[in-house]
C-alpha cells in the first residue's frame, strides 16, 4: 500500500484487510490471496463521468489535469480474475496491478471536444491537497458524504500519483491494453449514450 494512503481514511479498511490477511498467511501457509489493484474503473456512465463529464461537457480539472493515471475496462476486470485462477502461484499473497489504458484529465477532455465539437464545456480547476483538507475537516465532523469519500479519492489517485502504475501484471493476466483508439470508442459511446 502507497503509504500516502495510509493517512486518507477511507482507505483504512482497505489497510486492515490487508494486515489481516497477510495474518492469516503467516498462520495458516496454505492460504493465499491476490488483490486487484485497478484504479478507476472505466466505463460510460458514472465511473467516466467521476473522470470527466463527458457527455455534459463538465470538468472538475484537478492539480493541472496532466497528471498520469490508469483506468481499467470491466471487461479487463474480468480478464484479471481469469488471469489470477490461472496463475495461482505468481499471483498469491499480493497486489496485482491492472490498467486498461494511461490517460490524463486533459487528454480526455481534449478528446471529447474532437468527437463533439458542439457547445461550450464548463470547466473548474482545483488542487487535490486543498480538496484532501476540506475532506478531513468534514470527515472529522462526520461528513461521510458520496462528495467528501471523492475529495478524497481525487487526492489519493491524482495527487499522491498513486493512480498510475509504471509497472503493471497486464502481460502475467492476460490483459492487453486498448490505447488512445480503445479510449476514443468509450467516450464516444459515453457522449451518444
Amino acid at each position: 500500500m502507497n503509504p500516502k494512503l495510509a493517512v486518507i481514511p477511507i482507505y483504512q479498511p482497505k489497510i486492515a484487510i490487508r494486515k489481516y490477511l497477510d495474518e492469516k498467511v503467516a498462520a495458516r501457509p496454505s492460504f493465499s490471496y491476490t488483490i486487484i489493484m485497478n484504479v478507476s474503473f472505466l466505463a460510460p456512465g458514472y465511473a467516466l463521468d467521476f473522470l470527466v463529464d463527458v457527455k455534459g461537457k463538465k470538468a472538475h480539472i484537478k492539480d493541472g489535469g496532466n497528471v498520469k493515471f490508469c483506468a481499467t475496462t470491466m471487461p479487463h476486470i474480468g480478464q484479471a480474475v481469469i488471469g489470477i485462477l490461472t496463475h495461482l502461484e505468481e499471483t498469491a499473497n499480493r497486489p496485482v496491478k491492472i490498467s486498461s489504458v494511461e490517460t490524463t484529465q486533459n487528454e480526455i477532455v481534449e478528446i471529447s471536444k474532437s468527437i463533439d465539437p458542439t457547445g461550450k464545456w464548463e470547466v473548474k480547476h482545483s488542487r487535490t491537497e486543498d480538496l484532501e483538507k476540506i475532506a478531513h475537516e468534514r470527515w472529522s465532523k462526520g461528513d461521510h458524504s458520496e462528495e467528501v469519500v471523492e475529495m478524497f479519492i481525487d487526492r489519493a489517485f491524482i495527487g499522491t500519483e498513486a493512480g498510475y502504475f509504471p509497472v503493471t501484471d497486464n502481460k502475467l493476466l492476460g490483459i492487453e491494453p486498448i490505447g488512445r483508439e480503445g479510449l476514443e470508442q468509450i467516450i464516444k459511446t459515453a457522449i451518444k449514450g
